[in-house]
């Protein structure tokens, strides 16, 4: 771990599990260390499936005082800032390939009162958040091609996520490296290792359907 070498963040995916079991799940996620919450907005569009909304984040903000990220993969991100924002996000991180004036939606996200990210999708080069990057709380890296729960990561994001913290880091760059996509047991400590500070943990982990939520939980703390 480069940018922060402290202790290696997790962000539970809530559309790796059904919407009932993930809130009867929060009070034991917060209990037990889980750092942020990921909610994924998918337009049918963008990505191959449909997604969150607003309402719902309304739902996960009234039981839990844990930051909510709210995953814009969608075409027109600018339209919903405000409604994710009012809903009760803490941080919004739109893709950057459909965006056409990444300047002006940074700042309606900072405008908006909320943090600021930008995600990327396994083949984008992240030296294109150049121009941004010291607007930025977050560059969250794909390491699946985004919208599909359970694939595995491409091979190439760990090199991929090795490059980004060295080139962040030569940017001065004070925000979170995160990982999406393809997080399992086996892998966890990788990712850290090649420099990423924060990991979105779901189907493959704490959410894997083969035990007790408590047993996943365990061993994610472990591999900190």
């Amino acid at each position: 771990m480069q940018l922060n070498e402290s202790r290696l963040g997790y962000s539970v995916s809530v559309i790796s599990t059904t919407p009932t079991i993930f809130l009867d799940s929060v009070p034991l996620l917060e209990s037990t260390g889980m750092d942020r919450i990921h909610v994924d907005v998918m337009d049918g569009d963008f990505v191959p499936r449909f997604g969150l909304y607003p309402e719902f984040v309304s739902e996960i903000r009234g039981r839990t005082r844990l930051p909510i990220d709210v995953h814009m993969m969608i075409r027109s991100p600018e339209k919903y800032v405000a409604d994710f924002a009012a809903a009760g996000a803490t941080r919004i991180v739109p893709h950057i390939e459909p965006v056409e004036h990444l300047s002006r939606l940074v700042s309606a996200i900072l405008d908006s009162g909320v943090e600021a990210g930008l995600a990327l999708n396994p083949h984008t080069d992240f030296s294109s958040l150049k121009y941004v990057l010291g607007e930025l709380n977050c560059v969250m890296l794909m390491a699946i091609n985004p919208g599909i729960v359970g694939h595995k990561a491409i091979p190439a994001t760990l090199a991929k996520v090795r490059d980004a913290s060295e080139y962040l880091s030569a940017k001065g760059f004070e925000g979170n490296l995160e990982v999406d996509g393809g997080v399992l047991f086996n892998n966890v400590r990788a990712f850290a290792s090649s420099g990423a500070d924060t990991l979105v943990v779901g189907a493959g982990t704490l959410f894997n359907p083969g035990r007790p939520l408590e047993d996943n939980i365990r061993e994610l703390n472990s591999l900190r």
